[in-house]
């Protein structure tokens, strides 16, 4: 449906000539979309593709006690950990070693390795935590370079789309089969560092609206719920000359809705699949 098509069904509605695509009527129109989009639980869907991180060796936790010293081999090209306390590690190649002191928590530790035939010591006269150890297989130029891996990789869906309200169903695989290491936080999803390959989401939907007053301008709302419009916006724009034509339009769109509700509990099995660049 464009805007035109919408200002002239409006306008039928209340038997008056053309009705002015003013800042009311968009304003109107904005509340309209918000309402028939909550009311009717649309979804959108988009799929995000995760792969493995290229980790030759992964210890999520190690916890040095303070007396024997840990000792671990950097068959790779950098590594990157977090150390939680006071303590020291060297790295070792033969007779050489190149030591670092730590303090503090969550603290960040990457190198490159140049050399082949190192280990890393952890030791120290206090207990200590060491996390997300990971060496990596892939070469980067600088330390800094280094990323860090977590036993989770997180996606925030406000910053991946542009309409996300909240999720609407738990997260598959491309085999239609749930996602069991996957979890639902505050609008995000947490995924398994382990977990490769595809993953399906379907989610509640905003509309996207715009203040444009063009009339060739399409209207973000599914094919299947467009005829809830006009009579919702004759509601809002009749509210202030024609209390009793809004009132029944009001009532004519609560109907609808109502009508749809026992039609869709007749018939648990329809689903509705948003085409709107999302499918």
């Amino acid at each position: 449906m464009t805007l035109g098509e919408l200002i002239a069904e409006v306008s039928s509605l209340g038997f008056d000539e053309k009705i002015s695509c003013d800042t009311l009527f968009l304003t109107s129109l904005k509340r309209c979309l918000y309402q028939i989009f909550s009311e009717k639980k649309i979804t959108g869907k988009t799929v995000l593709h995760k792969s493995r991180e290229n980790i030759a060796n992964l210890h999520h936790i190690m916890r040095y006690n303070g007396v024997d010293p840990i000792s671990l081999p950097l068959e790779g090209s950098a590594v990157s950990f977090y150390t939680s306390g006071r303590g020291s590690y060297a790295l070792v190649r033969g007779s050489h070693k190149h030591s670092f002191d730590f303090e503090g928590s969550s603290v960040q530790h990457a190198h490159v390795l140049n050399a082949r035939g190192l280990k890393i010591v952890f030791s120290g006269d206090t207990p200590y935590t060491v996390s997300s150890f990971a060496v990596f297989k892939d070469s980067f130029a600088k330390d800094s370079d280094v990323p860090f891996a977590t036993p989770m990789k997180k996606y925030d869906m406000r910053i991946l789309t542009d309409d996300f309200l909240s999720f609407d169903a738990a997260p598959k695989d491309s085999s239609g089969k749930v996602i069991d290491c996957a979890s639902l936080e505050d609008g995000c999803i947490l995924v398994d560092e382990k977990f490769e390959g595809d993953i399906y989401l379907t989610y509640r939907r905003l509309p996207h609206v715009s203040m444009s007053a063009s009339e060739d301008r399409e209207i973000d709302i599914p094919r299947e719920h467009e005829h809830l419009l006009p009579v919702l916006m004759a509601s809002y724009v009749y509210l202030d000359t024609d209390k009793e034509k809004a009132t029944h339009y009001r009532e004519l769109y609560s109907s609808f809705v109502s009508a749809e509700e026992k039609s869709f509990t007749r018939d648990t099995r329809s689903e509705y699949i948003d085409t709107n660049g999302w499918a």
